[in-house]
């Protein structure tokens, strides 16, 4: 128990921030927010140059182009953010807007994580 907390344990919970960003975010600023997780994705795991790049390409399937792997990951991250601000009790399903936003602002750590994960895999 830390002396700031006034001898309470402080919550093992994502923090206010995401509420807080997804609340006030216009719908420009969550497109701008989708476009930065999906390039940085893109961009680290394919326009980065890393070793083993000619294999990936080489193989055929659906979700084995650039783009649609990128996508199909950053559908993965939301999936992931909104299963974690559900479990931690961050969502208000009294509206559609604050919770799609809400997992939108967490999908952008998520995509950029997860595209690292990637690589090291």
């Amino acid at each position: 128990m830390s002396p700031k907390s006034g001898g309470r344990r402080a919550p093992v919970v994502p923090t206010e921030e995401i509420v807080v960003l997804g609340a006030s975010a216009s719908p420009w600023r969550l497109l701008l927010v989708v476009a930065i997780s999906l390039l940085g994705s893109y961009t680290i795991v394919f326009a980065s140059g890393y070793t083993g790049q000619h294999r990936r390409h080489a193989q055929s399937g659906v979700v084995q182009g650039p783009w649609s792997e990128t996508l199909a990951s950053y559908l993965v991250a939301l999936g992931v953010a909104a299963a974690l601000l559900l479990l931690f009790g961050r969502f208000d399903l009294a509206s559609v807007r604050e919770p799609l936003a809400e997992v939108v602002i967490a999908g952008l750590p998520a995509s950029i994580g997860g595209a690292a994960g990637r690589l090291a895999v």
